[in-house]
């Protein structure tokens, strides 16, 4: 029984995409720095308020994660306690209100902060990733996420790895969306959604609101009708799947080079309407990665190309 539960523990790790780069020895020493800890319905399994001193990865059953804006659930490979490396929690009191509750006969495995930050410090990708993911909770993107129909029906895994991808970006009204992008020989490139560009990221409106400037009009030109015009805003996701797909096809590029290339680059250019607006952007590689695992995701951007509410 004993390899039996080692053995699921190490596929459960090797499915989160917080570990998945792990070795299976790496992935086992895990394991074995790990505490065990068993709860039954009903059971508070983190408390409001609670100090954060430990990483908690769920290894079977299904809890609540509760706070006064949202309750998600959690269930195997989901994993808490990621804010115990802020060098300040109480700074981000919001979280800290969030109390988990036991719906079923729950199993977790615990790390104290002590034994996962020597994993860390002996590994920059897994350092990478989890500040990634700290910055992901703490930036409104969970908020964004849920209000989509489409990304709010996403696992809590999902959801938590497409959260680790996003950069956030503040602009001012008139500004154009931009993302660094770094290509494969490690050039750094800023990125622009303007008319005549490749699609290079997909945009998360995450507050405030944003407008096409060949739908909508350009703000200067004082064409805008906001009663008659349905504005980008929160939650909404933007990405030109096709064009992205068509221009990537290094074959297809040649064909289209002597036939109107151009049709397959961006036929709009994306700004701010609104000061103090966030996006959350996510580069079109991984991205791409991301939507081809989860069916349900890529039928829905098939059926609604460019905007998907």
């Amino acid at each position: 029984e004993k390899n039996g539960n080692m053995m699921r523990l190490l596929q459960i790790i090797s499915t989160m995409e917080i570990f998945e780069h792990f070795s299976i020895s790496k992935a086992l020493e895990l394991v074995l720095m790990a505490i065990p800890k068993r709860y039954k319905p009903g059971d508070i399994i983190k408390s409001e308020k609670e100090k954060i001193e430990k990483f908690s990865i769920i290894s079977s059953g299904t809890a609540f994660a509760v706070a006064e804006l949202y309750e998600r659930p959690l269930s195997d490979g989901d994993y808490f306690g990621e804010l115990l490396f802020l060098e300040d929690p109480s700074l981000h009191d919001d979280h800290l209100d969030e109390y988990i509750i036991a719906d079923t006969f729950v199993e977790t495995i615990e790390l104290d902060k002590y034994a996962l930050k020597n994993l860390m410090l002996e590994d920059d990708t897994l350092q990478e990733k989890m500040l990634r993911i700290i910055n992901a909770r703490i930036d409104g993107s969970w908020q964004a996420i849920q209000a989509n129909s489409i990304l709010s029906q996403l696992g809590v895994a999902q959801k938590t790895l497409l959260q680790s991808m996003v950069e956030i970006k503040k602009l001012k009204k008139g500004e154009i969306v931009k993302m660094e992008i770094t290509d494969e020989n490690g050039n750094v490139e800023d990125r622009a959604w303007q008319y005549g560009n490749p699609v290079s990221f997909a945009v998360i409106v995450g507050q405030g609101q944003l407008i096409f400037d060949e739908v909508h009009g350009n703000d200067k030109d004082e064409t805008i009708d906001e009663d008659d015009m349905e504005l980008l805003q929160t939650g909404m996701l933007l990405y030109d799947y096709f064009k992205y797909n068509r221009n990537k096809d290094k074959e297809q590029e040649k064909i289209l080079l002597n036939n109107n290339a151009d049709q397959w680059k961006l036929t709009t250019t994306l700004r701010a309407h609104t000061d103090d607006t966030v996006v959350f952007v996510i580069d079109a590689v991984r991205f791409e990665k991301f939507i081809h695992r989860i069916p349900h995701l890529l039928l829905g951007i098939f059926k609604s190309p460019v905007v998907l509410f």
